[in-house]
């Protein structure tokens, strides 16, 4: 299943720059017609009206909407960040070795939910009790998969730390995720350490850590929490551009 975002206006030219920056290859395709080839953003002009995009002319485009009145074309391609983002455009023109074509007013942001990782909002922590003393980790990132945390070390009772290494087993997990003015709890069953490294800030194991088992409801829950946690980064980063 994908998660599909519209995005417009200034964040939706974010996006266009950031896919010419990243020097992105896209396909394009002539809506109506049999053509399909790669091209890329070369210039940007926002002073056009209306503010309109270059790309390179692909091979045989010319010959294929030689007698197409209207342009309909459809854009598509993965960015670095492995999100695929899809586009329409109604209109242009061929200049030189490059097409020019209004900017489009929505782009489709999708991304499946097996790779949707966010960053996890501030106080989100993951529990396990051990004999001797009840672990704390701080998690950095989380996806339906597993988290990025790192250890805090509770000395209580003068117990010693937990030992981190690849493939040990972590039993009856909490995650503890908060949303706004909520705390919502999702239980793990079974955790396996995938890797085990030192913080980058603090001499503190910082670990990935692969949920392996959880209950189906407890699954859809942490699905839900995911996407609430990236709305709401979404939220604060679109009110941050208006600005």
């Amino acid at each position: 299943m994908n998660n599909i975002e519209k995005i417009e206006g200034k964040p939706l030219r974010n996006i266009i720059e950031k896919l010419h920056s990243d020097r992105i290859i896209l396909t394009i395709r002539v809506l109506g017609k049999d053509f399909e080839r790669l091209t890329m953003i070369t210039g940007i002009k926002e002073n056009l009206s209306p503010p309109s995009i270059y790309f390179d002319l692909p091979v045989g485009f010319k010959q294929i909407i030689k007698n197409v009145e209207s342009w309909r074309l459809y854009f598509e391609c993965t960015g670095k960040d492995k999100i695929v983002y899809k586009f329409k455009t109604t209109g242009g023109e061929v200049r030189d070795k490059e097409i020019l074509v209004p900017m489009p007013a929505v782009i489709e942001r999708r991304q499946r939910r097996q790779y949707f990782r966010v960053e996890a909002p501030s106080g989100t922590m993951l529990f396990f009790d051990t004999e001797t003393n009840r672990q704390i980790m701080n998690v950095i990132d989380i996806s339906q998969r597993g988290v990025l945390a790192d250890y805090l070390f509770n000395n209580k009772n003068g117990s010693r730390p937990y030992k981190f290494y690849r493939d040990r087993e972590i039993r009856n997990a909490d995650l503890i995720i908060k949303i706004k003015d909520r705390e919502e709890s999702v239980h793990i069953n079974k955790i396996i350490i995938r890797r085990s490294d030192k913080s980058p800030q603090k001499d503190i194991p910082r670990c990935g850590l692969q949920f392996v088992d959880i209950d189906r409801k407890e699954e859809r829950r942490l699905v839900q929490l995911i996407y609430d946690a990236q709305r709401m980064f979404l939220q604060k980063r679109l009110f941050m551009q208006e600005q």
